[in-house]
């Protein structure tokens, strides 16, 4: 198989000025990605006002050439809003009961269904054969009841998980491989930069038919590494010992993830570094996602073990300094003392973590560096009462390497 190269290099621009306009949203961004190239569909978690409609179809709007349907849902959206209404021209001409499709979900490449978590059983139902099969059942005058349907991939929202206990819920929940959460942004300098946006467009346009093709006959011949099937299995038995055990199904399905992601990397084969794909396809309650982050991110990289072990110890002293905010002075000049070597400590194991890494990507780095600064900064503010400029003066002293230049 040769990658589209062209079409490659489209999609990373395109990738990189979506995570220009919409800051701290990496993971979900890349899910649109994955899933659109393997032909999946999404889940995104997260609190109203945190943008994933306008990510969604600014994203859908650099896609030239393909149909989209939206809808939200509440419990008593009808079938008729995203199946179509009922023909009454052909019910009364005919006598065939048929909807009219054109523009709704049964007639389009691309869905958004936003708030799925409110959608109607009865809906969740005809939506499943949508997903699963893209097909729509509905017998016409020719006499059949299964018709194929243009659908590749749908994305979905939400501000909760599904948690209906029916079999249709159930069922619809696991037909959304990748699974997301996004929350409000952290960092002031991005909350400033989206106060003072005036542009969500996109400069890329990438063409429907040379995507489709790469989906339908370039990603389905993507191999996998002897080495990362031997992590892929290794993973599987780590995530049982937790009593985490996705389907076979989803398993199957997330190799088809992990092929976009070679893909996406301009590859014909998948590698260990793909593996961190599947923290997005491999939970299903909020509790799991951590572990399996843990286990897909180490996976795919031999350092992340140790990113990690950094990440909790600074976690552990973020949340100390946080329980301190009202306790007396000397308690929380104590505290300070005690921790702040344990900081210094963390930040050289970071920066030994990179002269190890020599130039290699390592998932997270980033996001647990950023986090050591913020958390070096708070224990100045709230432990030796500095205000904010003081504290960013001393924390500019302490930060060692910093990021190491690895990418969000």
């Amino acid at each position: 198989m040769t990658v589209n190269a062209a079409l490659v290099k489209q999609l990373n621009t395109l990738q990189d000025e979506l995570n220009a306009i919409f800051p701290e949203r990496e993971d979900a961004i890349e899910v649109l990605f994955l899933q659109v190239l393997c032909k999946e569909h999404s889940f995104i978690l997260g609190p109203p006002g945190t943008g994933k409609s306008l990510m969604i179809r600014t994203f859908v709007s650099a896609i030239t050439g393909a149909s989209y349907f939206e809808c939200a849902m509440s419990k008593t959206r009808s079938d008729e809003a995203v199946l179509g209404p009922i023909d009454l021209v052909a019910l009364r001409t005919t006598g065939d009961r048929i909807r009219k499709r054109t523009g709704f979900i049964t007639d389009v490449n691309f869905a958004f269904i936003d708030e799925i978590g409110k959608m109607s059983p009865i809906l969740g139902h005809d939506i499943l054969a949508a997903l699963n099969e893209r097909v729509r059942h509905e017998v016409d005058n020719s006499g059949r009841s299964v018709h194929p349907i243009p659908l590749y991939s749908t994305f979905s929202a939400s501000n909760e998980l599904i948690t209906d206990d029916s079999d249709e819920s159930a069922a619809l929940y696991d037909r959304l491989l990748f699974r997301v959460v996004v929350d409000y942004l952290k960092d002031k300098r991005n909350f400033a930069s989206m106060l003072q946006a005036t542009s969500m467009q996109v400069a890329t346009q990438v063409d429907w038919k040379d995507l489709q093709e790469a989906i339908d006959n370039e990603v389905p011949t993507v191999q996998i590494d002897t080495e990362a099937m031997k992590g892929l299995l290794k993973m599987r038995a780590e995530l049982g010992k937790d009593h985490i055990r996705p389907s076979d199904r989803r398993w199957k399905a997330s190799l088809r993830a992990l092929q976009a992601r070679a893909y996406l990397s301009g590859r014909d084969t998948i590698y260990e570094d793909d593996l961190s794909s599947l923290r997005f396809t491999l939970w299903d309650t909020v509790p799991q996602i951590e572990k399996v982050e843990r286990l897909a991110v180490a996976a795919s990289n031999p350092y992340v073990d140790r990113l990690m072990t950094a990440r909790d110890q600074i976690r552990e002293i973020a949340q100390g300094v946080t329980d301190r905010k009202d306790k007396a002075i000397p308690e929380k000049a104590a505290y300070a003392k005690e921790v702040n070597s344990k900081l210094a400590q963390t930040r050289t194991d970071l920066d030994k973590l990179l002269d190890d890494a020599k130039g290699r990507t390592i998932p997270k780095f980033r996001e647990v560096s950023d986090l050591h600064r913020e958390t070096l900064k708070n224990m100045y503010i709230v432990c030796f009462e500095q205000d904010e400029a003081m504290a960013e003066a001393a924390v500019k002293t302490k930060i060692g390497k910093g990021d190491g230049g690895q990418p969000t």
